[in-house]
């Protein structure tokens, strides 16, 4: 049994046939868990819109969602087809913070499909109501999420610094809220992160771009290079191609103006901290290669880091590198005399490849897990 985490997007918009407003779903956003509620897949696909051609812009701020991405999205009904097939299997338990999620989905499907029936619904937890009953917060008030990490010890507001490892939006897409929250932190981003970036799969385009507008921020640093941001933090760029780097990354392209290539992550940016003698690199996704990662920092340093702490890109929406590619990492990552933690898009089926070569040096990094050194 796996649990999924859903999320929806909708768009509030006049439809002719009931003579009213609906929200029209304008996207599918999920994370699949394991019984130890660990990640191991995700799954993200913007929907076609067929009632309202153009955004809110109320939408458009919230979710940085473009009129382009629901006029190229997939087709409702086919979507939903393909999230039937990824949930897989009908004893999995469908989580949402609220319900209206599935009260939208419900209309939804009724309306485009002609039945209020969701077959993949057998399941179903709304986890806000298990969140407050876990507080002791009555019925009649209601918190979102934000409020139930506060509650729970989770203050971002005591942040000292927000770095944004790269420009894509599932990295950068929450900056406004923290920058809500946090009315101290500064954030630092590579200038180059303020590109149009693409998804492109399976012969669907999607905006992955982080919002211009956090530009208007002052607490807002666009960087061009490294910075010493206090004695025992760096933040740095310029990683080379020493080592193979993932060919999953060849989903992933930039936009300038007519002209569309390959993302080379010049936005790409890591961090290192220093606490006595002992060095951590942290990275995001290390689309540029952890391996290639490791190396820049022994030129700034003149020694591989002892840990880090980051995702390797080893899986992306459905798609994992090859057995090849992660144990020569593996093998690569051994010659370092490192310890890692790792998560995110390492995948666990990553993660157990590599753990075969480096045993006990590498390590699955969960959500509230903490590292003392």
């Amino acid at each position: 049994m796996n649990y999924i985490v859903l999320d929806l997007e909708w768009n509030n918009t006049y439809c002719k046939k009931k003579k009213g407003f609906m929200n029209e779903i304008i996207e599918i956003g999920a994370v699949k868990l394991d019984s130890n509620l660990e990640v191991i897949d995700t799954f993200s696909v913007f929907i076609k819109a067929q009632l309202g051609k153009k955004l809110h812009s109320r939408v458009k701020e919230l979710t940085n969602i473009t009129n382009d991405d629901i006029s190229a999205g997939t087709p409702f009904s086919q979507a939903m087809s393909n999230f039937r097939k990824w949930v897989s299997h009908e004893d999995n338990i469908i989580l949402t913070w609220g319900d209206t999620d599935i009260r939208v989905l419900i209309e939804n499907f009724k309306y485009f499909n002609g039945i209020s029936f969701i077959p993949f619904l057998s399941n179903y937890v709304n986890l806000q109501k298990y969140a407050q009953a876990f507080m002791n917060i009555s019925k009649a008030d209601q918190i979102g999420l934000s409020a139930a990490a506060e509650k729970l010890g989770i203050d971002i507001s005591d942040v000292d610094y927000c770095i944004l490892s790269h420009g894509h939006y599932d990295h950068c897409g929450g900056i406004k809220a923290f920058l809500d929250k946090n009315k101290k932190a500064k954030v630092y981003i590579q200038m180059a992160a303020f590109s149009e970036f693409l998804s492109m799969k399976d012969g669907v385009v999607k905006n992955i771009g982080l919002d211009f507008d956090i530009l208007n921020d002052e607490r807002v640093i666009p960087l061009d290079g490294g910075l010493m941001l206090d004695d025992n933090t760096l933040a740095f760029k310029g990683v080379e191609d020493i080592h193979p780097s993932s060919m999953l990354n060849l989903t992933l392209f930039k936009r300038d103006g007519d002209f569309t290539c390959l993302d080379e992550f010049e936005h790409e940016q890591y961090v290192l901290l220093f606490e006595g003698n002992v060095s951590v690199l942290v990275a995001g996704c290390a689309h540029s290669g952890i391996a290639n990662a490791m190396e820049r920092a022994k030129e700034i340093i003149g020694e591989y880091p002892m840990i880090v702490i980051g995702g390797f890109h080893l899986q992306n929406d459905g798609s994992i590198e090859t057995d090849e590619y992660i144990l020569e990492l593996a093998k690569t990552l051994k010659s370092f005399n490192s310890t890692y933690y790792t998560m995110h898009c390492t995948g666990l089926d990553g993660f157990e490849e590599l753990k075969s070569v480096l045993g006990d040096d590498i390590k699955y990094f969960n959500t509230s897990d903490s590292i003392e050194f």
